[in-house]
């Protein structure tokens, strides 16, 4: 064996053997620890619609949050519908705003959708309890 083919097979070699090692050890990169259980806050609208959310571990982003909504149309049609965030950031106060904004457009049969909504919170230091306006 040449000394090259010979350094190419004792590195491979070596390379086997970390990769072994580190399977039989289970070693694990500090960043893949989980920071911690995730919330999941779940309830009823002061209107009796359901909404949802899940903060992450850390307590500092509302990972996704849901609701259903009643609203009444320009056109005085009422109607419901499902309306969701995701990765708001949270304060350290507890407090998180997310705003969205939809240009009107034109909807099948003529109608024009479009429109705004936002989501002003606070979430306890507990995180047990996010109290707002949708």
């Amino acid at each position: 064996m040449r000394g090259s083919s010979r350094r190419w097979w004792f590195r491979l070699a070596v390379a086997g053997l970390l990769t072994v090692g580190a399977l039989v050890f289970q070693s694990v990169p500090a960043e893949a620890a989980p920071v911690g259980p995730e919330t999941v806050l779940a309830g009823l609208t002061t209107q009796g619609f359901p909404s949802f959310f899940e903060v992450s571990g850390n307590g500092r982003t509302l990972k996704v949050g849901a609701i259903a909504i009643g609203m009444t149309c320009a056109s005085g049609d009422e109607f419901v519908f499902t309306d969701r965030d995701v990765r708001v950031p949270i304060a350290r106060s507890g407090k998180l705003r997310a705003d969205f904004a939809q240009a009107p457009t034109p909807a099948s049969g003529g109608g024009t959708v479009g429109g705004t909504d936002s989501l002003n919170a606070t979430l306890n230091p507990q995180r047990t309890e996010l109290i707002g306006t949708w």
